[in-house]
């Protein structure tokens, strides 16, 4: 089975994630796509998270009752910080029947040569998925391949709508008691309504 791997935060998921994931799964044709939650991500090493469980709470109620894309909780039980490399090696040896590919936005893209041990992790993977971001342009495969010292294959998708959320935004609109329906599925926003993140409840308007 062929598996593209989604990383990050998801702090919390929303409606960009799961778009991200499905074009992805789409587009490359993979089998399916793993969305995997990081405990401690290297790049936000002074981060303030939620909760681990929270995060993949909230990513299991976003993609309930989707067959072919999926949250995937191996990062809670491997050491601290979240490398990349370690999470792939470790799927390999859960899953060797399966192959496993990088999902990245652009954004991502451009720090990828300054992950831990980028060559090792490239030889670990099928091959790297590139999806828009706002703010960055996605490089041609060659220009890509060049820039990572590698021939790993890169599928990229510049016809893909841009869509401009992040994490970081929706937890501003809440700590400042806006609403973010229709931003996060709804089971989501109940989620964080119920378990007082982010400030939800205290000044949130439009959550009735």
């Amino acid at each position: 089975m062929r598996v593209g791997l989604l990383g990050g935060s998801f702090d919390p998921v929303h409606i960009g994630h799961l778009a991200m994931a499905e074009m992805a799964r789409d587009r490359a044709g993979f089998d399916q796509v793993w969305l995997i939650p990081a405990t401690a991500p290297p790049h936000k090493p002074k981060a303030v998270l939620a909760p681990f469980q929270s995060r993949l709470d909230m990513l299991q109620l976003a993609l309930a009752g989707h067959e072919t894309v999926h949250p995937e909780a191996i990062e809670g039980s491997l050491p601290q910080p979240s490398y990349t490399l370690n999470t792939v090696k470790a799927l390999r040896e859960r899953h060797p029947e399966n192959t496993f590919s990088l999902i990245l936005g652009s954004d991502t893209l451009l720090d990828l040569p300054n992950w831990h041990k980028c060559t090792e992790l490239l030889q670990n993977v099928e091959s790297v998925v590139v999806m828009p971001r706002p703010g960055s342009v996605v490089p041609s495969p060659d220009e890509l391949r060049q820039r990572l010292k590698s021939d790993i294959p890169v599928i990229t998708m510049n016809d893909l709508p841009v869509l401009e959320i992040s994490s970081s935004w929706l937890r501003r609109s809440l700590e400042n008691g806006h609403s973010i329906r229709f931003l996060v599925p709804r089971s989501v926003e109940q989620f964080i309504k119920e378990h007082g993140l982010y400030g939800f409840g205290t000044l949130a308007r439009g959550s009735g």
